[in-house]
């Protein structure tokens, strides 16, 4: 073999050599983008649940406290944070957190 044709046959390898890495470069590149998008629909859904459960909390706040939706804002927030320190009210808490209440009488309308 000559040393032109070693050259040629070097040459097509590097060309080889470089088209697979382009290639694997680019299918790298498609599997980040779809684990991209992956994470930004699991966001997507994980923000959709909490601002539905938010609205159902809100909406049970409104039932249970009839007019409550008419206070200023300034004026819920100090209702919430008072309601707090009612005595009892925290211990009640704990127990719902901890699944120990029985079902409310009445609850379902």
């Amino acid at each position: 073999m000559t040393e032109s044709e070693k050259n040629r046959n070097d040459l097509e390898r590097a060309r080889r050599e470089l088209d697979e890495a382009l290639r694997e470069r680019e299918v790298a590149r498609h599997r980040l983008n779809r684990d991209e998008n992956r994470l930004r629909n699991a966001l997507k859904k994980q923000n959709a649940a909490r601002t539905h459960r938010l609205i159902v909390e809100g909406a049970e706040l409104e039932y249970v406290f009839d007019g409550i939706e008419n206070l200023p804002q300034d004026e819920f927030w100090n209702f919430m944070r008072t309601l707090k320190t009612v005595p009892g009210v925290s211990e009640l808490y704990l127990r719902a957190k901890a699944g120990d209440l029985p079902p409310a009488e009445g609850g379902e309308d």
